[in-house]
């Protein structure tokens, strides 16, 4: 009896796995179809690959296809790889958490004496974000070394005290770059390799080292078609966000993480701990309808990037784009639903409907959101445009209807309304509000 209840148990789970790679698959043909999604997507479960495909082209001039072992740049997500280096540094009795960041880096303003390491982890540091420096987009296209980046960040003002308020600074991560320079003796590239990505099992992560295999090339849409993004030197992203890497080694990564071999396992439990504002040790931890996650996205020029890991259900899901602006976050909470039988949207063509001036024009303005980035939002005629305030070229906002927009290079649903008090507020896909500022 007890085997005829195990090869039940086998077979339905067999079923169960077939039965959601033809959902994802379904899901995934259909985004690559309407969303015209381009890169490769990686969900296993418990040990075995469910699901692991490639689509649109690596390169458009050489008509080169992803594959799964693609690599891509893979921006912010750069930050969780750059703190599990620290933790393995703390762990090794070569750093403290509650030390200054003047221990480490030089010039250090006297103002930054009191900001610790656990604030840069954590974004409550109060050093100002260097990509919101009104000149980012000039210096951003010239090659900077570590050490001309601390003096660019220390040039300018804190926002705050350290540790009273969260807002979401790639300075921070640059910063610890440093720290992890300094601390190990090496460079932040070498001792990565010793410390993380060797343990891993990692061949297809780094910064700058060649490696085999095919670099997908970036793009930004552009109408109905490509273009390059902006000149950008990735050393200005360095520890923040300069990292390339493919799914086959983000799931080692988390897997490694998960079983031990790159750090103890109770410093990973520390690290993935929750310290308020939605964000640990740099990573975005989540516990959505009881389901545990950790995780987290990434944005850079011509990329975009997402992966979580649910630790109790041993469910990895990894989407890497070359396409910059591709709404991966939206693409692994479906996956997890799919994995989890919950509800998800399939995505849909759309259409659009001309919205008169005198309509659009009651949502002109500056709109914060919560992490601190600031939106401003135009029109002229029946269209209507955005843009980040630090960006020069707004982006259409194309109407669905008269309170709600689609903007095709970030694949984000945005939604006017006004709050209790009467602000006009954005909601954007149902997950973040921007208010506007008066």
């Amino acid at each position: 009896m007890k085997r005829l209840f195990l090869l039940v148990v086998c077979v339905v789970n067999v079923a169960c796995a077939q039965d959601s790679a033809a959902k994802y698959r379904e899901y995934m043909d259909a985004a690559a179809k309407v969303d015209k999604f381009s890169g490769t997507v990686l969900v296993a479960r418990r040990g075995q690959v469910v699901v692991e495909q490639a689509y649109g082209l690596a390169d458009r001039k050489t008509n080169t296809p992803n594959a799964d072992d693609t690599m891509y740049r893979i921006g912010s997500m750069s930050k969780p790889i750059t703190a599990t280096a620290v933790m393995a540094l703390r762990d090794a009795g070569k750093l403290k958490l509650d030390d200054s960041v003047c221990a480490y880096v030089a010039p250090c303003p006297e103002v930054w004496k009191a900001v610790t390491l656990t604030h840069l982890l954590t974004h409550t540091s109060g050093i100002p974000d260097v990509v919101k420096f009104p000149d980012y987009m000039e210096f951003r296209v010239k090659e900077q070394t570590p050490q001309q980046m601390v003096e660019l960040i220390a040039s300018r003002p804190v926002e705050f005290a350290p540790g009273a308020k969260f807002v979401y600074c790639n300075s921070n991560f640059i910063l610890l770059g440093v720290v992890i320079e300094k601390a190990s003796g090496m460079p932040y590239e070498k001792y990565l390799a010793k410390a993380v990505l060797a343990p891993a099992g990692m061949k297809h992560t780094g910064y700058e080292a060649k490696v085999s295999g095919t670099m997908a090339h970036g793009y930004v849409r552009d109408g109905d078609g490509y273009r390059d993004p902006d000149p950008s030197a990735m050393s200005v992203r360095f520890s923040a966000g300069g990292l390339y890497s493919n799914v086959g080694d983000l799931i080692l990564f988390l897997r490694g993480l998960a079983a031990g071999k790159i750090l103890k396992s109770s410093t990973v439990t520390e690290m993935w701990t929750n310290r308020g504002n939605g964000y640990a040790y740099g990573w975005m931890p989540d516990d959505e309808k009881g389901k545990k996650s950790i995780g987290h996205n990434g944005r850079i020029d011509g990329f975009a990037s997402a992966f979580r890991l649910y630790p109790d259900e041993d469910l990895f899901i990894a989407v890497l784009s070359n396409v910059n602006g591709t709404n991966t976050d939206r693409m692994t909470a479906s996956l997890a639903a799919i994995a989890h039988g919950e509800p998800f949207k399939m995505p849909r063509e759309r259409t659009f409907i001309t919205v008169p001036g005198a309509t659009l024009a009651q949502y002109d303005g500056k709109y914060k959101l919560p992490w601190g980035l600031v939106l401003v939002v135009t029109h002229e005629g029946d269209q209507l445009f955005g843009r980040a305030e630090q960006e020069k070229k707004p982006t259409e906002w194309k109407a669905e209807s008269a309170t709600k927009f689609y903007v095709p290079p970030a694949d984000i649903e945005i939604e006017f309304e006004k709050d209790a008090s009467g602000k006009m507020v954005i909601n954007f896909d149902g997950a973040a509000k921007a208010e506007r500022q008066e």
